[in-house]
C-alpha cells in the first residue's frame, strides 16, 4: 500500500530526495497502519513498527533510484489489465507499470519476502501470474514489455533480463523472455482445457502424498510435456483431503 501511494502521487521520479521520501513514508505510517497493520499499532510493537518504517523506507528509496537510474520516465501503480488468451478472457490488476522514452513497459509484480520461492518459479519456467501481466499489456500496446518481481524485505528485483533494471538479480538469463512466455501460456491454455473438460465430466481431482500414485496411473497416457508441471508434494492449505478421510 505505501508503493501505492507513492507512485499514485503526482510528482516525477526525479524530483524525490531519500530525506522527502522518507519524511512522507512516516508522515502516512499512522493512517496506512490504521487501516490495514492495526498489529503494529498495538503496545509493544513499537521495535517491530520502527523496523518495519524502516523496511519500506529502504525498498521505496531503492525501487525509485532503480526506476530513475534505468530509463523508465513514468511510473503507475494498480493498472487495471484485460485481454484474451486462446479462449481464456482475463481480468487482471498489475502492481506497478514503468514506461520508458523509448516506448517499451515493464510489469513489475512487488512481494514483500520469498526470494527463493520466486528465484524457482523463474528457474522452473512457472511464473504464469507475470506472464500473463506481461501478455496483457502486449495486447494493448506496441512496444516491447518485460517483467520481473521485486521483493521489498530484499529491496531486490528479480529478472530475467536486466532490461528492466540493470542492478536486478538475473535468474535463467540465458533464455528468450518472449519464447518462455509463449510456452508457459500455451501450457496453460492446455491444462485450462484439460481442467474445465474434467469438471464438464463431474471428476475432482485431490491431489496430495496418498493419491500421488492413483493420479499417475489414471493419468498414464496423457501428454505432460504439454501441461505446466503437476505438483508432487502436499499443498499447504487443502480441505479437499478431508472428503477421503486423510485428515481429522
Amino acid at each position: 500500500r505505501f508503493m501505492e501511494r507513492i507512485f499514485a502521487e503526482d510528482k516525477p521520479l526525479e524530483d524525490w530526495t531519500k530525506a522527502e521520501l522518507n519524511q512522507w513514508i512516516a508522515r502516512k505510517e499512522p493512517d496506512i497502519l490504521s487501516r490495514e497493520g492495526g498489529m503494529l499499532l498495538e503496545y509493544g510493537y513499537e521495535p517491530d513498527r520502527v523496523q518495519f518504517r524502516r523496511q519500506v523506507q529502504r525498498a521505496a528509496w531503492a525501487l525509485i533510484c532503480s526506476l530513475r537510474d534505468n530509463g523508465w520516465v513514468s511510473v503507475q501503480s494498480e493498472i487495471d489489465l484485460e485481454g484474451q488468451i486462446g479462449d481464456l478472457v482475463l481480468k487482471s490488476r498489475a502492481d506497478l507499470l514503468a514506461q520508458a522514452g523509448d516506448g517499451s513497459q515493464a510489469i513489475l509484480d512487488l512481494k514483500w519476502r520469498g526470494k527463493t520461492r520466486y528465484r524457482n518459479l523463474l528457474i522452473n519456467r512457472e511464473e504464469i501470474q507475470l506472464s500473463l501481466y506481461a501478455q496483457l499489456l502486449e495486447q494493448a500496446s506496441n512496444g516491447p514489455v518485460f517483467s520481473g518481481y521485486f521483493l521489498l524485505s530484499e529491496a531486490q528485483a528479480l529478472a530475467r533480463t536486466s532490461h528492466i533494471f540493470s542492478d536486478a538479480e538475473l535468474v535463467d538469463p540465458d533464455a528468450d523472455p518472449r519464447q518462455v512466455r509463449s510456452e508457459i501460456l500455451e501450457k496453460l491454455q492446455h491444462t485450462y482445457a484439460w481442467r474445465k473438460q474434467q469438471m464438464t465430466d463431474g471428476l475432482l481431482e485431490i491431489r496430495c502424498n496418498q493419491t500421488l500414485a492413483e493420479l499417475e496411473d489414471a493419468y498414464r497416457d496423457m501428454d505432460y510435456e504439454q501441461m505446466l508441471e503437476m505438483k508432487e508434494a502436499n499443498a499447504p492449505f487443502d480441505d479437499y483431503r478431508a472428503l477421503i478421510g486423510l485428515v481429522d
